[in-house]
């Protein structure tokens, strides 16, 4: 297993006894699934993390933002044929898993879908 980190990545991966390489020596079309967890949100006109113009159809990638909207490298991704996964989403079923966990009861999931911007038509 390789991992790719930004930010403080000799030491985690020294850490987690992974070999290191930085991301600008990253080939998007090497793996089937990348998440991209950076601790900032992309914005429209920001350069991507990654060129996701080499991303392979198929690839599943799921970007860890939990902005209001979709961010630029997951449209980009999505109009490439990639699996796209929003940080909502994710964010959706960890605040499922917390209610339940807290106070017995099930969230429903359309509420969470409504509270997050997200399509509450979606069968996610």
């Amino acid at each position: 297993m390789t991992l790719v980190f930004l930010g403080w990545q000799d030491e985690a991966a020294a850490e987690l006894g992974l070999p290191f390489r930085p991301l600008a020596e990253l080939d998007p079309a090497r793996f089937d699934l990348l998440v991209h967890a950076t601790p900032r949100e992309q914005r429209p006109g920001e350069a991507m993390p990654l060129d996701a113009e080499r991303l392979r159809p198929g690839t599943v990638l799921i970007d860890m933002s939990y902005g209001e909207a979709a961010t630029p490298l997951l449209e980009a991704a999505a109009a490439r044929g990639v699996v796209t996964v929003d940080g909502r989403e994710v964010l959706l079923g960890q605040a499922l898993a917390q209610f339940r966990l807290m106070t017995g009861r099930e969230l429903p999931r359309e509420v969470g879908r409504r509270a997050l911007g997200l399509d509450v038509r979606a069968l996610v």
